[in-house]
C-alpha cells in the first residue's frame, strides 16, 4: 500500500475517530453525574454534533430536555432530535414520533407522527411498525390503509417471541374487519420490503 493510499484512507476514517473520541468524552463525563462534568460533556458532544454526529446530537437534545449543562430548553431539545432523526439516528426518530403523538414539548400532530414512527419503522424498528401497522389501520395522519397496516404488523410479529405474542393479542380484536384479500396483499408488501432490504434497495 503505498504512502497516497494510506493518507486517503486516514483522511476518510480521521473524522469519525474524532467523533468517536470526543462523543466517548461526553459520555464519560455524563455519566459523572456532576453539573461541572455535565457541563464539560455537553461542550463534547456539542463539538461532535457540530460535525454531523447524530448521536451526539442525540445527547445534546437529552441534555437539553432535562437542563443537563444547560438550561432547559425543549425548543432546543425539539430542534436537536429533529436534527439527529434526520441524520438516521433511529432513537431520535421513536422519540419524536412518540412526542408529537403525546404533545409532549410539541404541539400534537398525527401527522408529524407518523412521519417519524414511519421512519423508525422502516429501518427495522418493531414497536415503531406495529405503531406505524396502528396508525394506518386507524388513519391517523396517514389514509386509512388496511393493507399497509397489515404489512407492518407483519413485519413487527416475525418472531417467535413475547413481544409478537403480545402484539397478537391486541390486535386480534381488529383483524376481523380485515378481509382475506386484504391481509394477503398485506403479507405480500411485507415479503417484498423484506426481499428489498436484504438486496441493499
Amino acid at each position: 500500500m503505498n504512502k497516497f493510499t494510506v493518507s486517503v484512507l486516514l483522511t476518510a476514517c480521521f473524522p469519525v475517530l474524532v467523533w468517536a473520541t470526543i462523543y466517548d468524552d461526553g459520555i464519560r463525563l455524563l455519566n459523572a453525574k456532576s453539573y461541572v462534568k455535565a457541563s464539560k460533556a455537553s461542550k463534547a458532544f456539542a463539538a461532535a454534533a457540530k460535525d454531523g454526529n447524530s448521536a451526539a446530537e442525540r445527547q445534546l437534545a437529552f441534555m437539553y430536555y432535562r437542563g443537563l449543562g444547560f438550561k432547559q430548553d425543549n425548543a432546543k431539545a425539539v430542534a436537536l432530535f429533529e436534527m439527529a432523526a434526520n441524520h438516521g439516528d433511529l432513537e431520535s426518530q421513536v422519540n419524536l414520533g412518540t412526542m408529537y403523538e403525546n404533545g409532549l414539548s410539541v404541539e400534537q400532530s398525527d401527522v408529524q407522527s407518523g412521519h417519524w414512527f414511519r421512519l423508525a419503522a422502516e429501518q427495522g424498528h418493531r414497536k415503531s411498525q406495529f405503531r406505524f401497522g396502528e396508525i394506518c389501520f386507524l388513519g391517523q395522519g396517514v389514509p386509512r390503509d388496511y393493507a399497509e397496516a397489515t404489512k407492518w404488523w407483519d413485519l413487527a410479529m416475525r418472531m417467535d417471541d413475547d413481544t409478537t405474542r403480545q402484539m397478537l393479542a391486541m390486535i386480534q380484536p381488529v383483524m376481523a374487519k380485515i378481509t382475506t384479500e386484504t391481509l394477503e396483499e398485506g403479507r405480500r408488501r411485507a415479503n417484498r420490503w423484506v426481499a428489498a432490504r436484504a438486496s441493499g434497495l
